[in-house]
């Protein structure tokens, strides 16, 4: 199994958690990391390792709200030391469900790839979404009528 860590500003990361499980179910290997406006690499590192330690699994997928942030910039760093730890930039709710859905199926380097799938396919413009339904039954029903003539 692969571990799981999501780091957010606020409470965004406990909360994206919680909100996964109630559609996934509890899990285990799975930390937030809540990371404060401002807050120094030195404790931002040292929360990132005390997170990995607790994990007690040797691979790791990060999952962080905004590339370039501290918190992300500071994982980089970890993760150029290790092949066990990859990171995912953008985390939302469809992304974290996938990651959970699928990290006993695949390799790290698949689920980084299931993960960014998923975190983009649920980004969707509903509208323009409606537009093309309403266009596939109005094809759907002219197909009908004409296989009825």
């Amino acid at each position: 199994m692969i571990g799981v860590i999501v780091a957010g500003h606020g409470e965004l990361a406990s909360e994206l958690i919680s909100t996964a499980e109630r559609v996934v179910g509890k899990q285990k290997y799975i930390e937030a990391v809540s990371v404060k406006v401002g807050e120094e690499e030195d404790n931002l590192r040292e929360k990132l390792n005390a997170v990995l330690r607790m994990t007690e699994i040797s691979k790791v997928i990060v999952l962080v709200d905004i590339f370039g942030s501290s918190f992300c910039n500071t994982c980089m760093n970890l993760a150029k030391d290790t092949g066990d730890v990859d990171i995912v930039s953008g985390v939302n709710l469809p992304m974290l469900i996938k990651v959970l859905t699928y990290r006993d199926s695949f390799d790290l380097r698949e689920l980084v790839s299931l993960a960014c799938k998923g975190g983009k396919e649920g980004i969707l413009d509903i509208r323009e979404w409606q537009e093309k339904i309403k266009q596939l039954k109005e094809n759907s029903f002219a197909l009908e009528q004409n296989a009825t003539e």
